[in-house]
């Protein structure tokens, strides 16, 4: 199955600093924000369960106390 990009973008980032992202559900609507900052807000329901993955690219990304809840 083909990946389905919903939003892309850029975010201004400082090296060195870490930064709190997040993604909601609620329904068919997804919605993302980056240290509380909204950055997109998406509609689609082409998964309604399942599993999760977080991709970064081919970069140096590091992940800390990731939290998935109900």
């Amino acid at each position: 199955k083909p990946t389905l990009q919903l939003a892309a973008g850029k975010a201004t980032l400082q090296p060195g600093t870490w930064h709190h992202f997040a993604l909601a559900f609620h329904g068919s609507q997804i919605a993302a924000t980056l240290d509380n900052a909204p950055l997109a807000t998406v509609t689609d329901a082409s998964h309604t369960h399942g599993m999760i993955a977080i991709g970064a690219g081919w970069n140096k990304a590091e992940f800390d106390n990731i939290t998935v809840t109900k």
